[in-house]
């Protein structure tokens, strides 16, 4: 019998996919993956706006610099500020993927949408929020041999940058 074909075309990986091999993508997934987890279990943590021990936690299972996380949060409980809500992640890729004896690292650019995430100060709409998407950079780097939970985050950094999805 006849193999069938189909008319509808096989959905393609991004071009910048093959620019890495399959054991560099698994890594990016990875890191990308215990990104978004972090993102969405500290979400109550800024809404809430406390300094709590829990939230220390949380910062010390995923930034290897976590005090510099908590001290923005304390900061931001002394004068009010909140933030609800995260980021709506537009694209993703990897800008760099690196992976040796002593760990791996992985580079994550995305273009955001910030308006899905609201900071208020006192209950007011903080000025200075961005309408337009913009990049975010995101480090993570984990230690050799590791399981997929020991990926921290070195730093995010969003630019002024605007991006188009």
């Amino acid at each position: 019998e006849p193999a069938t074909t189909s008319d509808t075309p096989l959905p393609t990986a991004p071009a910048w996919q093959g620019d890495y091999s399959e054991k560099e993508l698994a890594a990016y997934d990875e890191a990308l993956a215990r990104f978004a987890t972090y993102e969405q279990r500290s979400e109550p943590i800024w809404r809430r706006g406390k300094a709590t021990p829990a939230a220390r936690q949380l910062f010390q299972q995923y930034f290897y610099t976590w005090q510099s996380q908590f001290t923005r949060l304390q900061t931001y409980e002394q004068v009010n500020v909140r933030i609800t809500g995260v980021p709506t992640v537009l694209t993703s890729r990897a800008t760099r993927i690196k992976i040796g004896k002593d760990g791996a690292s992985v580079t994550v650019r995305q273009c955001v949408d910030l308006t899905s995430s609201v900071v208020t100060q006192d209950s007011e709409p903080a000025p200075g929020a961005s309408k337009v998407p913009l990049i975010r950079d995101i480090y993570l780097s984990r230690a050799a041999q590791s399981d997929t939970t020991s990926w921290r985050i070195t730093s995010i950094e969003v630019t002024k940058q605007k991006c188009s999805a």
